[in-house]
């Protein structure tokens, strides 16, 4: 080995040769910086650099130190960087564009293991004001303040927005929730919308039960409720196209309702369902049902309380019954088919029969309310008719 001294540096030739302007470090060879011992080698100088003979190392003998790259004087002259991927030609790289202050990648992935944090704003790792994590089985944004905000897209004049699409469980995006920022718009296709017992829909200002209109579900019913007297639930719009809705509200069966025929501008009652209203120490209701042509058999139209007094019955025939001759009605109780009436002339539609005998109190054995229809010559084809009563009860 041949050692060549000068000025106190020294070059040992077994590890270093110079061939013309090449330099060349052998396996295993030190190229060292800093102070360390006579004989140096790999951590026994301040840092040193070393090919293994399969990788190139950087080392130093203590924690924290720091490779820079360019000057950082007033006139910050620096480098570009790029570190090559495995495509071949060049085709993939990682790239720091020094004048840009810009890192990007060319057909370069970047990966963060489990639990590995992507951090924002000061500080490190968990302490970080804003992480990103991938734990294993979740991805997790986190902060270390409450009370924060995400905001997507710029919020300034040019207002440049996303459009969101969050995918449910369906194969092939068949189900998701879509935010439509042009349109202003969320919707769904495919997913359903819940709200959990006590939790709010709140419209207008306020949160929660101080909110201007709220709706919940508080695990028995659902309560629509306002933060102001005298508010106004509106069905329909009032405007001068004037479009509406019929509203029907079920009683104790699918055949007992109350409905709102808007068409008609009628409150209408299906299938026993009643109205009631005091009148002094008096209740007022109404009882209603309807007949049809095929009602061939007595049909039971509701009940009323025994002491019942019944003010009136009105029959309305709102289809023509075409028996070909007089089509009748019986109405009556289970103890008497005709108590009401006998042979009630039901053949023309737009017809209303008042005019009652049998009124007054009813009796425990009349307390069903029935009625039959009898066509007199051939069988109908056609033919309805609503029957109501009205009766107080004290």
């Amino acid at each position: 080995m041949t050692t060549y001294n000068t000025k106190n540096r020294r070059i040992q030739g077994g590890e270093l040769w110079v061939v013309g302007d090449t330099l060349k470090v052998l396996d295993d060879g030190v190229l060292g910086f800093g102070s360390g011992t006579a004989d140096e080698t790999k951590g026994s100088v301040d840092v040193s650099i070393v090919w293994d003979g399969t990788n190139l190392i950087f080392d130093t003998a203590a924690d924290d130190k720091l490779i820079e790259f360019g000057d950082a004087a007033a006139t910050q002259l620096s480098f570009d960087m790029k570190w090559y991927g495995n495509a071949a030609a060049g085709a993939s790289y990682l790239y720091f564009d020094a004048s840009a202050d810009l890192i990007y990648t060319t057909g370069v992935d970047l990966q963060f293991k489990d639990n590995d944090l992507l951090v924002f704003g000061t500080g490190a790792g968990a302490t970080g004001d804003a992480q990103i994590k991938w734990d294993g089985t979740n991805l997790i944004i986190t902060t270390t303040a409450d009370d924060k905000l995400i905001e997507i897209g710029d919020a300034a004049a040019t207002q440049l927005s996303w459009d969101l699409k969050w995918y449910a469980n369906e194969n092939a995006g068949a189900s998701y929730l879509y935010g439509d920022a042009s349109e202003n718009l969320i919707y769904t296709t495919g997913v359903d919308l819940q709200f959990k017992d006590s939790d709010y829909l709140v419209f207008g200002t306020g949160a929660g039960g101080t909110g201007d209109v709220q709706i919940t579900w508080d695990a028995t019913n659902l309560v629509i409720s306002a933060t102001a007297d005298d508010s106004v639930i509106e069905i329909g719009d009032a405007g001068a196209t004037q479009k509406s809705f019929d509203v029907k509200t079920y009683g104790n069966t699918s055949a007992s309702y109350m409905l709102w025929d808007a068409s008609d501008g009628a409150l209408e009652l299906t299938g026993g369902a009643n109205i009631t209203h005091a009148i002094g120490g008096n209740v007022l209701m109404a009882s209603r049902n309807t007949m049809a042509y095929t009602d061939t058999s007595a049909k039971t139209l509701f009940t009323i309380p025994a002491n019942a007094d019944i003010v009136d019955i009105v029959v309305d025939v709102t289809t023509g019954f075409n028996g070909g001759g007089t089509d009748l009605l019986d109405i009556g109780t289970s103890a008497s088919a005709t108590a009401y009436k006998d042979d009630l002339d039901v053949s023309s539609t737009g017809q209303t029969v008042t005019g009652w005998s049998g009124l007054g109190d009813v009796g425990a054995s009349d307390v069903i309310v029935k009625a039959i229809y009898a066509d007199q010559n051939t069988d109908s084809s056609a033919g309805a008719a609503t029957i109501t009563f009205l009766w107080t009860i004290a």
